[in-house]
C-alpha cells in the first residue's frame, strides 16, 4: 500500500478493500516452520512490566481491576497476534486486518467499559486506561513505532494527572498505580527498539498465510471479560480525538490557589451548574458546513460541533492552523506547525507537538491546550477560563495575555505530576515620576 499521512487513512484503506473481498470464508491457521524468531519470546517482558499495574489494580478494586482483566485479555491478543507472526511469513496488509480481528475485538471491550463509567468515581483511571492501552497496540501496523509508547502514555497523562491530583497524600495505591502505567510503556519501547524499530516482523522461513488461513483463536484470558464490544478498534485509537476528551475548565471558585480549604485535598471539585451549557454571553456557533481542508499553507477546522476526532498532519514547517467557531470538538496537530490559532471557540480541547512561532486564542470559551514540545509563545486574547499544559520544552514559554480571565498554566514537575499556576487577571498601576508602574495584585 502506498504510504499514508495518518495510521487512521491506512487502516480505513484496509477496511475498505475487506469489505471488497468476495471470499467470506474464516482463515485458519496452519502453524509455521523454521526457528521461532527472538520478538515471539522478547514480548513476555512485556507483558511482565504489567505485573505492578496488575497488582495495584486488584488492591484498588472495583472499576480499576474490573478493567485490569480487560487489559490482561487485549495483551493476550496482542501475544497471540505476535506468535502468529513469527509462525508465517508476511501476508498481504488486507490478510493483516483480518489477522487483527480479535486484537480490535479486546480493545473495543475496554473502550466500551471505560466510557460506561464517564459519570462515575473511577472515570479518570477508566480514561487513562482507555487513552493508553489501545493506542499502544499501534506497534503492531505502524512502519516506524518507535514513538508510540510515549505518545500513548501522553495520551492517558490528561486522565492519570487527575487521578495523582486526587489521592496525592490520600492513597499511594492510587499514586502508584498512574506510574505503573509508564514501566509499561518504557518495556514496550524497549522492545520496539531492540526487536521491531522498522515495525512488526514476520518469519520469513514460517509458512504462508492465504485466504484458506486465519486469525488465531481467541486467546486463553487470565481475567474474564466483563463487557460487550462497541465499534472502537486500534482506528480508533490513532484518531488522535480522545486525549483530552470531557475534560472541563475549572472557574475561579474551584480553584487551589484561591481558595485555601481545597490546598489540604489538593483536589478540585466539580461544580454541579453543568460545564456542558454555556454561560450567558458564551460564543454561539451558527450552524454552518465544517470546514476542515489545507489551502496552500493554511489548514482551517471550522463550524465543528462534538466532534472529538479531529486531527491534521502538516506536512511542511511553514503551516498553520486556523479554527474557527468550533464547540466541543479535540484536536490533535500530530506534526510540527508553524503556528495555532483557535478563534471564537468554545469547549475546545486541543493536543500538538512543536510550534515554531505561538499558540493563540482569540475570543474564546474553556479551552483546553497540551504542548508536547517546543512553544516560544502564548498569546490569550479575549479568553475566558483556559488551561494550558506545557512540557519541559515549552514550560519557558513567554505568555501575552489581554481581556482574558481564569487563565491557569499547568507545569511539569520532576515527579510527573503538573504544578497549576495562575496568571494575574487584576492589576494595580501607581504614578512614578512620569510613567505608570503597572502590577497584579492577584495572589499567585
Amino acid at each position: 500500500m502506498d504510504k499514508l499521512n495518518s495510521v487512521v487513512d491506512r487502516l480505513e484503506a484496509v477496511t475498505n478493500k475487506l469489505e471488497g473481498i468476495a471470499d467470506k470464508g474464516t482463515l485458519r491457521g496452519t502453524g509455521g516452520a523454521g526457528e521461532t524468531p527472538e520478538f515471539v519470546g522478547a514480548f513476555d517482558k512485556v507483558l511482565a512490566s504489567l505485573s505492578e499495574f496488575d497488582r495495584l489494580s486488584n488492591l484498588i478494586g472495583g472499576d480499576v481491576a474490573e478493567i485490569r482483566g480487560l487489559v490482561s485479555n487485549a495483551m493476550n491478543e496482542v501475544k497471540a497476534f505476535i506468535v502468529l507472526a513469527g509462525q508465517h511469513k508476511k501476508p498481504a496488509d488486507v490478510v493483516i486486518a483480518k489477522l487483527l480481528v480479535n486484537v480490535n475485538s479486546a480493545s473495543e471491550k475496554l473502550v466500551e467499559f471505560a466510557e460506561s463509567k464517564r459519570a462515575d468515581k473511577s472515570m479518570n483511571n477508566m480514561f487513562a486506561v482507555k487513552e493508553l492501552f489501545p493506542y499502544s497496540f499501534g506497534f503492531l501496523i505502524q512502519m516506524k513505532p518507535k514513538k508510540i509508547p510515549k505518545q500513548a502514555l501522553d495520551q492517558g497523562m490528561f486522565y492519570s494527572n487527575r487521578v495523582l491530583k486526587e489521592f496525592k497524600d490520600k492513597d499511594s495505591n492510587q499514586v502508584d498505580w498512574c506510574r505503573s502505567l509508564a514501566k509499561y510503556t518504557t518495556a514496550l519501547t524497549t522492545y520496539i527498539e531492540e526487536y521491531l524499530p522498522g515495525g512488526m516482523e514476520w518469519n520469513p522461513e514460517g509458512s504462508p498465510i492465504t485466504s484458506d488461513t486465519s486469525a488465531p483463536p481467541p486467546a486463553a484470558s487470565k481475567a474474564p471479560a466483563t463487557q460487550e464490544s462497541s465499534t472502537a478498534s486500534i482506528a480508533d485509537a490513532f484518531q488522535g480525538g480522545n486525549v483530552t476528551e470531557g475534560l472541563k475548565k475549572v472557574d475561579r471558585s474551584q480553584m487551589t490557589h484561591k481558595n485555601p480549604e481545597l490546598k489540604a485535598s489538593s483536589l478540585v471539585k466539580a461544580k454541579e451548574s453543568g460545564l456542558d451549557k454555556p454561560m450567558k454571553g458564551d460564543v454561539t456557533i451558527p450552524k454552518k458546513d465544517p470546514l476542515l481542508r489545507l489551502e496552500k499553507k493554511r489548514w482551517r477546522i471550522e463550524h465543528f460541533e462534538g466532534k472529538n476526532d479531529l486531527t491534521i498532519t502538516p506536512t511542511e514547517n511553514s503551516h498553520t492552523l486556523y479554527v474557527f467557531n468550533c464547540s466541543k470538538c479535540t484536536i490533535s496537530v500530530t506534526q510540527k506547525i508553524n503556528s495555532i490559532t483557535l478563534d471564537k471557540c468554545f469547549q475546545v480541547a486541543i493536543v500538538f507537538e512543536d510550534v515554531i512561532s505561538q499558540f493563540e486564542t482569540i475570543n474564546c470559551q474553556r479551552i483546553e491546550a497540551q504542548s508536547n514540545g517546543q512553544l516560544p509563545l502564548i498569546n490569550i486574547d479575549k479568553t475566558d477560563q483556559v488551561s494550558i499544559y506545557l512540557s519541559e520544552n515549552s514550560k519557558n514559554a513567554e505568555i501575552v495575555q489581554a481581556k482574558s480571565s481564569a487563565m491557569n498554566i499547568l507545569l511539569p514537575q520532576a515527579d510527573g505530576e503538573f504544578k497549576e499556576v495562575a496568571l494575574p487577571e487584576q492589576f494595580k498601576s501607581i504614578l512614578r515620576g512620569s510613567r505608570y508602574v503597572t502590577t497584579p495584585t492577584d495572589s499567585i
